[in-house]
């Protein structure tokens, strides 16, 4: 099995699993298992095994407590991952979790919900009968109740070398690097956006709130039942969210930026349309269920592929579905004098990327600001995405004029000139040509 460790150093990971003998137990139950706690066993895991004993399994092992994710990628049999703290307590679990046909590097991870030290796979099904809740306890062999042995440290390949690599997300600075190199789809949407919520509350805990995040997900599942049916999943989040804990959309007051940060947003039950799809579309991936975002004009959507086509949902009005006429109407002002076909709306509808829905709620951010006359933070949320893309001239010129804004005359003037020499045909090209020779004419800062 090959799989995506995140934590702070990266490494290689190559090699074979090691067979072992080794107990463990979990509510009463007994399973041989097979350590992994070296790179080389790691890497290899289950990969091409194609059958396991059900009272079998293997146990990963790492050398602290850090987010975690596997993948399923070269894994011929269906598992159930638990993921355990160093206190040995379950945290989380992807109860059947599939084997995986994509080709290259385009298999769907499966990361912890909270910071784990201990990965127990198992037959799918067999972890998923034991019902494991929060603070349940694995019992481990006494060698097993330290820490593992020391990576390897070296840099990780290319990921189109097909190796996998570990990132520890320890502190800010660590985190925004991961988030500025890692692929889009190994960042986990949730934790990412309390990354830009934290340059808004320092102090703020990630786990605390994907703690909540957690707990959703165990009154979902509860609500979802047996039940493998899209739909059911569907109305079963929309439950849980919209009626039984009571998140809305801020109608009132639609620009706080409180209605962008998550904490914000779980802690008053209520945010932007973004943000809300956010929490929505993290808790609809923890039970499988094939929600993604749309970057759609004016309101950010979510939508479900189903059998003839697509369903659209506006999360800030409670979920409800939208149809294509409606759509159409909500595009329309966003194209003035044109009439929206079903391609253009098509383009509209595709899935956004992780970095993608991370832009537009830092853009959202970056405009309540500047409307509020906040520069320093319009220009915080400005430097945030140039570091997450900094290919767009656009959003290096923004940068620029709220360089201006604050006084930084020479970042304003750095960002300004990398524009035009990026876009010389731009059609503000004469107005930022005029603000560069403003700017010339003064030193330090602007008043």
């Amino acid at each position: 099995m090959r799989r995506l460790l995140l934590a702070l150093s990266t490494l290689w990971l190559a090699g074979c699993a090691v067979g072992g003998g080794v107990k463990v137990e979990l509510k009463g139950h007994q399973f041989a298992v097979e350590i992994a706690d070296n790179d080389d066993e790691r890497s290899r895991g289950l990969m091409f095994r194609e059958s396991m004993d059900r009272s079998h399994g293997m146990l990963f092992v790492f050398e602290d407590d850090t987010l975690q994710s596997f993948w399923m990628k070269n894994t011929l049999i269906p598992l159930d991952i638990m993921y355990f703290d160093g206190e040995r307590r379950f945290v989380s679990a992807h109860y059947r979790v599939p084997t995986c046909k994509y080709a290259g590097n385009n298999c769907p991870s499966y990361p912890s919900e909270g910071a784990a030290r201990y990965v127990l796979e198992l037959n799918a099904g067999v972890g998923a009968a034991l019902a494991l809740a929060p603070g349940d306890i694995i019992t481990l062999p006494g060698n097993l109740n330290g820490a593992a042995s020391s990576l390897d440290a070296r840099p990780y390949p290319p990921l189109s070398s097909g190796h996998g690599h570990r990132t520890r997300h320890t502190d800010a600075q660590a985190s925004w690097q991961f988030l500025r190199t890692a692929r889009d789809e190994d960042i986990p949407l949730l934790w990412a956006a309390l990354q830009i919520a934290r340059d808004e509350y320092p102090d703020l805990v990630p786990a605390d709130y994907e703690a909540v995040a957690a707990a959703h997900t165990i009154a979902l599942r509860d609500r979802i039942g047996a039940s493998t049916d899209s739909l059911n999943a569907l109305r079963a989040l929309h439950g849980l969210l919209f009626e039984e804990q009571g998140y809305r959309g801020n109608e009132q007051d639609y620009y706080d930026p409180r209605n962008s940060y998550l904490n914000d947003v779980i802690e008053r039950r209520t945010g932007n349309p973004i943000a809300l799809a956010i929490l929505e579309l993290d808790l609809a991936r923890r039970v499988g269920l094939p929600l993604q975002g749309v970057s759609f004009p004016g309101h950010f959507l979510i939508r479900l592929p189903v059998d003839n086509g697509l369903l659209v949902l506006d999360p800030f009005n409670k979920g409800r579905s939208l149809d294509a006429g409606e759509l159409r109407v909500r595009a329309k002002p966003h194209l003035p004098g044109r009439p929206v076909d079903d391609e253009q709306l098509g383009r509209m509808l595709e899935p956004a990327p992780t970095r993608a829905i991370l832009t537009r709620m830092l853009r959202n951010l970056r405009q309540c600001y500047a409307e509020r006359e906040e520069f320093e933070r319009a220009l915080r949320c400005a430097d945030r995405i140039v570091w997450l893309d900094d290919r767009d001239p656009d959003e290096v010129r923004e940068r620029g004029l709220l360089y201006a804004r604050v006084g930084h005359v020479q970042a304003a003037r750095d960002d300004l000139r990398h524009y035009l020499t990026a876009l010389p045909q731009a059609e503000d090209n004469e107005r930022i040509h005029q603000i560069l020779v403003e700017l010339g004419g003064r030193g330090g800062r602007l008043n």
